[in-house]
């Protein structure tokens, strides 16, 4: 995949390479892919890869690339460092473009964060999709409502999973 992106940086505008659970499980991260599209391809419309915290660094230089143009963004959790953090979801949420149109976190967020992040972000979703609010959380429904509130999609068409 890291040559792949290397190799063909100017004709790539779609990755998305979701890790296998054995390799979520054992902790397994591909730190090369998300740093090869932040040096190889800041002008990617759709995005879905493997991160780890360590990583978060190549995910802020290619959403705030002068070039971004990215569309849809998947990110799924790669390392055993909890992502629980407020000012790490805020910061993100302030960083996300005006093209981003869908956002699919495979990656536990509590309620504060997730509020901070809604808050803080301009980015005009369509759809959002966050992996444990259908498993382990109850938030969801006022959280989502609250951040459509004065906006014309509806939360059944809101909250599902688009590449």
């Amino acid at each position: 995949m890291v040559s792949l992106i290397q190799n063909n940086p100017s004709n790539l505008k779609e990755i998305y390479y979701k890790p296998l659970d054995i390799q979520r499980e054992q902790n397994i991260i591909t730190p090369s892919i998300i740093e090869c599209v932040s040096q190889y391809c800041p002008w990617i419309i759709r995005l879905g890869v493997p991160i780890g915290t360590s990583q978060i660094c190549h995910l802020v230089e290619i959403l705030t690339s002068n070039v971004c143009q990215l569309k849809s963004l998947s990110i799924f959790r790669m390392d055993s460092d909890s992502w629980d953090n407020k000012e790490l979801w805020r910061d993100l949420g302030g960083l996300m473009p005006t093209t981003l149109r869908h956002l699919n976190i495979w990656i536990y967020i509590g309620e504060t964060p997730m509020i901070l992040f809604l808050q803080n972000t301009s980015a005009p979703l369509e759809t959002l999709y966050v992996r444990w609010w259908t498993h382990y959380l109850g938030y969801d429904f006022q959280l989502v409502d609250a951040y459509l509130k004065n906006k014309p999609i509806e939360f059944t068409g809101f909250v599902r999973h688009v590449i």
